[in-house]
This record gives C-alpha cells, structure tokens and sequence, in this order.
C-alpha cells in the first residue's frame, strides 16, 4: 500500500466509524438510544479491529479470490465479535450507568449487528484493493512491454506508468512484482507502482538475478534473505519483511538459485 493509498485507507476509516455512530445515535427510535461515550468506544473498537483486519487481507492478497473471499468472511466476524466484547467490557466496567447483565455472553451483546457492519466493511475493501488498480489505470494505454529504448534511456532504466505518471526506474531497486489480473503491482523501495502489463514480457527485461517463483510473482534475488514455510507452504522471505509463494512447479530452480 503506498503514502497515499495509506492516507485515503485511514480517511475513510475515520468517516466510515464516526458516521455509523452519528447515523446510530439520530436514527435510534426508542427512547434509550445509547450515550455518546458508549458510541465513541465502540467505534475506536471498530476502528482498531478493522485496521487488524485490513492488515490480515493484505498478508493473503497473493492467495486465489476464493481463499481472499472466505478468510475476508471468517476474519470479518471474528474482529466484529472482538470489537463488541471489548466495547462492551469497557461499558460494563468503567461507564457507571452500566452493568453486565448477561455474565459472559453479555460482553457479546449486540454482536450480530456487529458481524452486520463489519462485514459490511470488509466487502467495501475487498471491492477498494480488486478495483483500484483499474481505476487508477483504466483512463491510460497501458504498454505491454516496460519500456527500454538506449536512445532516450542509456542507463537502462524502466519506464513504469503508476496512474497518470511515467516513472523511470532503476531496476535494481525493484523488490519484487506481483501479477494481479491485467497489471502488476511493483515494489520499489518500498512504495508500490501498479503497471498494466504481462509478468512475461515485463520479465524479459529485467537482469538475471531475478527470479520467477510463482506463476505471478518475481522476486530479486538480492533481496532475499531464505526459504521458510506459511501454513505449511514454501515462501520466499524478503528483506522488506514480505514473503511470496513458491509453487511446486517452480520449488526446483527456486531452491537452486537460493542454493538450498
């Protein structure tokens, strides 16, 4: 995620927890519609479990859209139950109106609106991290090919689209690529360029050392520091602290080039 996806990440956050407090609180039709600060901790409840949950998608955006589908479902209503237990602990325990009535499901009460919401929010980033790199490409032709022509580029850098911006690009500062649909997301130096182009073609430019381990990721070999396992798979462990999926296909040069 890059500076300014973050920014926009932690806006809409903001908006989205603090509005469905206003919206609960002027839209409640009984008279015991909840206080203020009841509101306020729940949606720092929110808030905080949301970011956990944003973080979990992101370790397993390289997986297959299904496994992405069903572990954004499952963490969803994990962090919704989390985020009301300890919206309701703090209630019970340190607002005086409160007490807790129920023992222990009580920390869970309201939990089903809860699940509701977060839910809720988990489709709206799936739907933010699938459609945002056609939305920042889709008004540009995108090139098949990086380009590397010696008469306007004798240092042999790559041109990059990222959005409505042309970068040049030192090879050697690219991390690794990974292929999502269409485009490749492009870690350098640890921002991410999103490029429209085929992990093939934008291969065959790049120096030898690095390396395709998956059907959609290339690694550098100079940022790599070894072979580890991730639920009980072979993954390849970047300086950056990343790691990317080896497939069985590809496990026999992976581990020569590593010499392991």
């Amino acid at each position: 995620m890059t500076n300014r996806d973050g920014k926009i990440f932690a806006l809409t956050q903001f908006a989205f927890w603090i509005g469905l407090a206003l919206f609960t609180r002027w839209s409640w039709i009984s008279d015991d519609a909840p206080s203020w600060a009841s509101l306020l901790i729940y949606s720092l409840s929110g808030l905080c479990c949301s970011t956990l949950l944003a973080a979990a998608l992101l370790r397993v955006s390289y997986k297959s859209q299904t496994i992405q589908i069903v572990a954004a479902g499952v963490l969803a209503v994990v962090m919704a139950l989390a985020a009301r237990a300890a919206s309701n602990a703090i209630e019970y325990h340190l607002l005086f109106s409160s007490s807790n009535a129920y023992e222990f499901w009580g920390y869970f009460h309201y939990g089903r609106q809860s699940v509701y919401q977060m839910l809720l929010w988990s489709i709206g980033f799936m739907l933010w991290r699938h459609l945002k790199p056609q939305a920042r490409n889709g008004s540009i032709e995108a090139e098949d090919k990086p380009v590397l022509d010696k008469s306007i580029n004798p240092d042999h850098r790559i041109a990059i689209k990222d959005g409505k911006d042309t970068k040049l690009i030192d090879p050697e500062l690219i991390e690794s690529i990974a292929s999502v649909k269409d485009y490749l997301c492009i870690k350098v130096s640890g921002d991410v360029l999103v490029h429209r182009a085929t992990l093939k073609a934008f291969q065959e430019d790049l120096p030898k050392h690095f390396l395709r381990c998956h059907r959609s990721h290339i690694v550098n070999l100079k940022q790599v520091v070894g072979l580890t396992t991730s639920a009980g798979e072979l993954v390849i462990a970047m300086k950056n602290g990343d790691t990317h999926p080896v497939s069985r296909r590809l496990k026999p040069d992976v581990r020569k080039a590593l010499g392991g």
